[in-house]
């Protein structure tokens, strides 16, 4: 049976919530606020960060092994974060103004995966923290989801159209095209 555990209770109606891979931190986000709990003490992990100007879809993941946040509100910038001081440890710029829709870490924290408005995904490398030469970008459908393999190896793109496409980051090229849920003909 599924136990309650507990409440997380900061004083901010929630819209999107994020939990680490290895489960010890959750990332609670807000019209203009960010919130990190550390699960294992139920606490915040620091008093809740103010980002004014963000909305609800504001772009969030949270890599414990590197011990960063990142998150984008609305722009073609994003913003790291230090899980342990909650203070600013960098501004990745990117090379146009394209909205992010999504970002998701690599289980090791080396990777991050940014997916852009225009169906585009970016790869940046975290120890250079540079955008790799590599992308990809999506030939048809709107990307709802994406995830990285737990070896960092391969990038899954759900879509809008019933399909999940896969990639091997590693080469970057497409690896299969899966219909997991196929359109009646007609």
């Amino acid at each position: 049976p599924r136990v309650l555990v507990g409440d997380l209770e900061g004083g901010y109606d929630p819209s999107r919530v994020k939990v680490s891979a290895n489960g010890e931190v959750a990332v609670i986000t807000s019209d203009g606020a960010l919130q990190v709990w550390n699960l294992e003490e139920g606490r915040l992990a620091f008093p809740p960060l103010a980002l004014p100007g963000c909305s609800e879809q504001m772009a969030v993941s949270v890599s414990v092994a590197a011990s960063l946040l990142a998150t984008s509100c609305d722009s073609s910038e994003i913003t790291l974060y230090s899980l342990t001081t909650g203070q600013r440890d960098g501004i990745l710029t990117r090379d146009d103004t394209v909205i992010i829709n999504r970002l998701v870490f690599s289980h090791d924290g080396s990777t991050l995966i940014v997916q852009l408005r225009d169906q585009q995904i970016e790869i940046w490398d975290m120890l250079s923290r540079a955008q790799t030469t590599d992308s990809i970008r999506i030939p048809t459908g709107l990307a709802t989801d994406i995830a990285v393999s737990l070896g960092g190896e391969m990038l899954a793109v759900a879509l809008n159209d019933g399909t999940t496409r896969l990639y091997n980051l590693r080469a970057v090229s497409e690896l299969a095209q899966h219909s997991l849920f196929p359109q009646p003909d007609g």
